[in-house]
């Protein structure tokens, strides 16, 4: 029960800065999903170079061909974000031991993309969430074929850094998109894309 307390502040810490936290929104309940006004024209912010359906599709078909058992619902659609107009959320938890958090514009283009790996002491386990943690990052660029294999590599290095008392956060782009591995204290390591 603390565990999943603890899991669950990290997320809304993590994902919202602060700000109070959204959380996935039945389809059925267009309440949820109604987007406040807005009192100004909203600025064209840089999305990453797919939308969030696309995204789901290909971090779907990534986890399949991994045998992971991890899967992206497509019942459940975006939220929109108080105090962001525009901006639409979906959190995914999964109690295995990860959370995916992605933030979309009106349009359902994503604007950035967290991934939340709880870290596992049973080495098998942590394996595979870490694997799964990679491939849900790398969904971001479906069409660079190295991109999960250079993540996992990342966060290998990140954990190592945090494990000799070094800066634990790996940073590095690809195609306008910049990713970022971080250890935290909890311990949990963050993956975040979003655009350059």
């Amino acid at each position: 029960m603390k565990r999943a307390l603890l899991v669950l502040s990290l997320l809304a810490l993590v994902s919202c800065g602060g700000q109070p936290a959204a959380t996935e929104a039945p389809s059925s309940d267009p309440a949820a999903t109604a987007e406040p006004a807005a009192s100004a024209p909203l600025e064209k912010r840089k999305t990453l170079p797919l939308d969030y359906a696309a995204y789901r599709t290909a971090a779907n078909a990534a986890l399949k061909q991994q045998k992971s058992k991890l899967v992206l619902p497509e019942n459940i659609e975006l939220a929109a974000v108080p105090d962001e107009p525009g901006t639409r959320k979906v959190v995914h938890h999964y109690p295995e031991g990860l959370d995916v958090v992605a933030e979309t514009d009106a349009d359902g283009n994503m604007l950035n993309l967290r991934v939340i790996w709880h870290s596992d002491t049973e080495p098998k386990k942590a394996k595979q969430l870490s694997a799964a943690a990679a491939v849900l990052l790398a969904a971001t660029a479906p069409e660079d074929r190295t991109l999960a294999k250079d993540t996992a590599y990342q966060i290998e290095r990140a954990v190592s850094a945090h494990n000799q008392g070094r800066e634990p956060t790996a940073v590095f782009s690809r195609g306008g998109v910049a990713y970022k591995v971080t250890v935290t204290n909890l311990p949990s390591v963050v993956l975040t894309a979003q655009p350059e």
